[in-house]
């Protein structure tokens, strides 16, 4: 695990395609999973079977830093790998493919503690987003990953969330 700042993040998504979302491959909404262990299962899930192999990158996107204790938590796993710096400074965790089992941990523990994070593939623009912990958004790049995002929904009783889109004028 490495942790990265805000320009080398940004650095990261520009060379690996996500500067923006494609309107060819819609999002998914759905409520996230309830309990814990759930929450850890379905993400290791999506990183098997819809991101499938490479770098993940983890931003944490928004916290409630008044309640120390979770940040504690974070702070300890950053200084396993030597990080020094606050989380303000370097809130990217970039994860190698054999280090996927920390970045289920620490995207689940984002959602658990309701902080807002994405989790980005290295590939075809696949994101995982965390809405404070009860709505989770998925990108999943290509059809077959919609397919299989979907097939993650049944398999885990997730409701997906039917947007429905505003009409101009009424």
């Amino acid at each position: 695990m490495k942790c990265l700042t805000p320009q080398e993040i940004d650095q990261w998504l520009s060379r690996h395609g996500h500067e923006s979302k494609s309107d060819k491959m819609p999002v998914i909404s759905f409520y996230a999973p309830a309990k814990f262990s759930a929450l850890e299962a379905f993400v290791e899930c999506v990183l098997r079977d819809v991101f499938c192999h490479g770098e993940v990158l983890l931003l944490v996107h928004d916290t409630d830093l008044e309640r120390a204790r979770h940040l504690r938590v974070i702070e300890a796993l950053r200084n396993m790998a030597n990080e020094r710096r606050p989380l303000s400074k370097s809130p990217g965790f970039l994860f190698a493919e054999d280090e996927w089992e920390h970045a289920v941990t620490l995207f689940s523990l984002n959602a658990n503690f309701y902080w807002k994070c994405y989790l980005w593939g290295e590939r075809e623009q696949l994101t995982l987003f965390n809405w404070e912990g009860e709505i989770f958004d998925l990108w999943p790049g290509n059809e077959k990953g919609r397919k299989t995002a979907l097939e993650l929904l049944k398999t885990f009783k997730l409701k997906k969330i039917i947007r429905r889109s505003k009409t101009r004028g009424k």
